[in-house]
């Protein structure tokens, strides 16, 4: 297996500053996901959940997935979400290569943001493998976060939340449907997210 990760020069100037991450990521309205844990996103619309929480955070971000996921993010489709400078593509070549690839990079603790789009639905020894390397020895200030985006309906055991996050547009809104079917720190529920401006101001509302 050859795997190449080439860390962009502009991650360094973020590192003095990840000691001051918070101890949850605020991403719309008043929900929240647990920073130093591993969350599930599902739904159409997963990749655009994670580049909602990609904005609300600082530093390099990781995205890795396999050579062959057709889901290829475009440069000006992102620009309204976040800078695509800030993102790394690691293309390995099989759904293991993925895991094992994300495990090592929340090892090592010195990217936020860790992305892992998923062909299939991991196992729980290895969900609980990737906690463990959020809390390791390198990383003990637990400032890194890890997303894996799930085909179909979801359903990987052990990880902190779950979310579902389907596209909801109408001819008045861009808006999404968001559901939380799991998570230890607030109150499951589903809400509408609606686009404000083209700056992606979101705001949520309770359903």
């Amino acid at each position: 297996m050859n795997i190449v990760v080439i860390v962009m020069p502009n991650i360094h100037p973020y590192l003095n500053n990840i000691s001051q991450t918070l101890p949850s990521i605020n991403f719309v309205g008043h929900l929240h996901l647990s920073s130093g844990k591993i969350h599930e996103i599902y739904g159409n619309s997963r990749t655009t959940f994670a580049l909602i929480v990609a904005q609300k955070m600082q530093g390099h971000i990781f995205w890795i997935r396999t050579e062959t996921n057709p889901n290829l993010l475009n440069a000006d489709g992102i620009m309204d979400f976040i800078n695509p400078g800030r993102l790394t593509f690691i293309n390995v070549k099989t759904f293991n290569d993925i895991l094992w690839s994300m495990e090592e990079t929340l090892r090592a603790g010195c990217i936020p943001l860790v992305i892992s789009d998923l062909p299939e639905i991991p196992d729980f020894t290895t969900v609980r493998r990737l906690h463990l390397a959020l809390k390791s020895r390198i990383n003990n200030d637990k400032i890194c976060l890890g997303l894996l985006l799930t085909p179909q309906q979801g359903g990987v055991r052990g990880v902190e939340s779950r979310w579902q996050f389907n596209a909801n547009h109408t001819q008045f809104d861009t808006a999404w449907l968001l559901e939380c079917s799991k998570a230890k720190n607030i109150k499951q529920g589903k809400w509408k997210v609606i686009k404000q401006s083209k700056s992606i101001d979101l705001v949520s509302k309770k359903l």
